[in-house]
C-alpha cells in the first residue's frame, strides 16, 4: 500500500486520467477489506497455511497485473487483487502468532510484527519514488513480485499443513464443514457495501460534501450494511462476522479499534499537509516531518510488549495510554493551531509512542476475550475495524479540513479581486509554494485555524474509547 502513496498521481498521468488516480490508492484499501472476513473463515475451515499461501499468490498476482496494466482500470484492478491478498498476509500473522505463542509473550511478539508494519510504512513511500524514477512506475508493482514469491516459498516449506492446537475438538469440528455452508449472500452484501462507502468518500474529496451522487451512494452503503447484519442475525449458517462475537466483549474491542483508528489516521494524514501550508516546505521536506510519529510507535509497541510479559496485565497500561494520548492530541490541537515553537512539531512522538501501546494492550485483550476456536474471525474483524476506521478518518479529516479553509478564506480575503478563482486556485494548490507570496501569509494563518478542527478529532476518539474500554474485564494471562 505504501509503495505508491507518492506515485499514485504519476501513475494516473500517465494514462491522462488524473481525475482517477485516488483510486489507485482506493483500489488496494477495497480489496483488503473485503477479503478479511473471508480469510477469518478460511482459517477456521482449513487452518492458516492455504489461506496466507494463498494471499501471497493473489498479491503476487495483482502486482504483476497492476505492472503491466495498459489502462489506469486494469492497474486499479490489479490493486484491487492486490489488497485481497495483502489482507491476509497481514491479518494470518497475527492469527499464527496468536495460535502458536504462549499468551504471554503474544503482546511481545505482536510489537515486533508492529514495527515491521510501521517500517515497512515510513519507508514503502520514499522506495517507490525511488524506484520509479530509477525504473518506472511499473517496476515498482512487478518488483514486489518476487519477494512475495519467496516469502509463500517459505510458508509452504516452513509452515505445517495445521497450525491449530490438536486437543482442540471444536476447531476440528468446524475444518470438517463444507464449502457451501460459506457465507456467499453475506460476502456479496458486504462488498456492496464497502465498495459503495469508498465511492461515497471518494466523491466527497473530489466535488465536495454536497454531490448528490456521493450521499446517494453512501446511502447504497448503509442499506446493504444493514441487509448484511440482518443476513448474519437471521439466515447465515456460517456468518461473515458472527453476532454473537459482536455482543460479547470481543464487540467493544472492536468498536474501539474503529474509532482509535479512525482518530490516529484523522491525526497521521495531515501532518505532512500542515507542514506544506504553515512552513513554504517541498513535499520530500514535509514528509519528513512526519517520521517522529512512526518512531514514537515503534517505542510505545515495544515497551508495552515488553511490560504485559513482565506483569501479565494489560489494562491499566491500557488506560493510562489513553489518557496520556489524548491529552498529547488535545496539546497538538492547541498549540499548532497557532504559532508553535520548532521543538513542539515533535509532540507527533510521545502521540505516536501512546497509540503503539494502546493497540498493543487492545490486541492482548481481544484476544484474551475470545474464545480460541473464534481467535481467526475475531483477529481478522478486527483489523477490518481499522481498516474501516482508517479509511473514514482519512475522508473525515481531508472533507472537515477543506470545508473549513475555504469557509475561512471567504472570511478573510474579502477585498481581494476575483475572490472566487484565487480561493480555489489555493484549494487545488499542493501547498503554500504554490499560493502568490502576497497571499502566503494569510493562507498560513487560515490553515493553522482551520487545522485546529481537525486535530480535535484523535484527541476525542481516544477519550471516547475511555469509558468503553474501562467497562471492559481484564482477562487474566496464563
Amino acid at each position: 500500500m505504501s509503495f505508491v502513496q507518492v506515485t499514485y498521481e504519476l501513475i494516473a498521468s500517465s494514462f491522462k486520467d488524473t481525475s482517477n488516480s485516488a483510486w489507485v490508492l482506493a483500489g488496494y484499501n477495497l480489496g483488503h477489506c473485503i477479503a478479511l472476513p473471508i480469510y477469518g473463515k478460511m482459517s477456521s475451515f482449513y487452518g492458516t497455511k492455504f489461506p496466507l499461501v494463498t494471499a501471497y499468490c493473489l498479491f503476487s498476482v495483482g502486482c504483476i497485473l497492476s505492472g503491466l496494466g495498459v489502462h489506469l482500470w486494469q492497474v486499479i484492478a490489479g490493486r484491487i487483487i492486490t489488497g485481497l491478498g495483502g489482507s491476509g498476509m497481514l491479518a494470518l500473522v497475527s492469527v499464527i502468532i496468536t495460535e502458536n505463542v504462549p499468551p504471554n509473550q503474544v503482546a511481545l511478539m505482536r510489537s515486533y510484527v508492529n514495527v515491521v508494519n510501521v517500517i515497512g510504512r515510513a519507508f514503502g513511500g520514499p522506495l517507490g519514488a525511488v524506484v520509479t524514477d530509477a525504473l518506472g512506475w511499473r517496476w515498482s508493482f512487478i518488483c514486489q513480485v518476487p519477494i512475495a514469491l519467496t516469502c509463500c516459498a517459505f510458508c509452504v516449506i516452513i509452515l505445517s499443513t495445521d497450525t491449530k492446537s490438536e486437543d482442540n475438538p471444536e476447531r476440528r469440528i468446524q475444518e470438517r464443514k463444507s464449502v457451501k455452508d460459506i457465507d456467499y449472500l453475506g460476502i456479496g452484501a458486504f462488498s456492496i457495501s464497502i465498495t459503495s462507502l469508498l465511492a461515497s468518500i471518494q466523491l466527497f474529496g473530489k466535488q465536495g460534501s454536497n454531490s448528490k451522487t456521493a450521499l446517494v451512494l453512501l446511502g447504497v452503503a448503509v442499506f446493504f450494511g444493514l441487509v448484511l447484519l440482518l443476513l448474519e442475525a437471521f439466515y447465515s449458517k456460517e456468518p461473515l462476522i458472527p453476532p454473537g462475537l459482536l455482543k460479547t466483549v470481543t464487540g467493544i474491542y472492536f468498536l474501539a479499534q474503529m474509532i482509535l483508528v479512525l482518530g490516529r489516521e484523522a491525526h497521521v494524514s495531515t501532518i505532512a499537509p500542515y507542514f506544506l501550508w504553515t512552513e513554504d516546505l517541498k513535499s520530500t521536506a514535509a514528509a519528513l516531518r512526519l517520521i517522529p510519529s512512526p518512531i514514537g510507535f515503534t517505542i510505545g509497541s515495544l515497551l508495552s510488549g515488553y511490560i504485559i510479559q513482565r506483569t501479565s496485565k494489560y489494562k491499566t497500561l491500557c488506560m493510562a495510554s489513553l489518557v496520556f494520548t489524548s491529552m498529547v492530541y488535545l496539546v497538538i490541537a492547541l498549540r499548532w493551531g497557532y504559532q508553535p515553537y520548532r521543538w513542539e512539531n515533535f509532540y507527533i512522538l510521545p502521540a505516536g509512542m501512546g497509540m503503539g501501546a494502546i493497540l498493543t494492550c487492545t490486541f492482548v485483550g481481544m484476544t484474551m476475550s475470545t474464545p480460541k476456536s473464534m481467535h481467526a474471525t475475531a483477529i481478522c474483524i478486527y483489523f477490518l475495524c481499522q481498516q474501516v476506521g482508517g479509511i473514514i478518518g482519512t475522508a473525515a479529516a481531508s472533507v472537515t479540513l477543506r470545508t473549513i479553509l475555504n469557509k475561512t478564506l471567504q472570511d478573510w480575503l474579502n477585498s481581494i479581486p476575483r475572490k472566487q478563482d484565487v480561493i480555489r486556485e489555493i484549494l487545488n494548490g499542493s501547498g503554500s509554494l504554490s499560493v502568490p507570496e502576497t497571499l502566503r501569509k494569510v493562507v498560513h494563518f487560515a490553515y493553522r485555524h482551520s487545522f485546529q478542527f481537525v486535530a480535535i478529532i484523535p484527541s476525542l476518539a481516544t477519550a471516547l474509547v475511555l469509558p468503553l474500554l474501562y467497562l471492559t474485564p481484564e482477562v487474566k494471562i496464563d
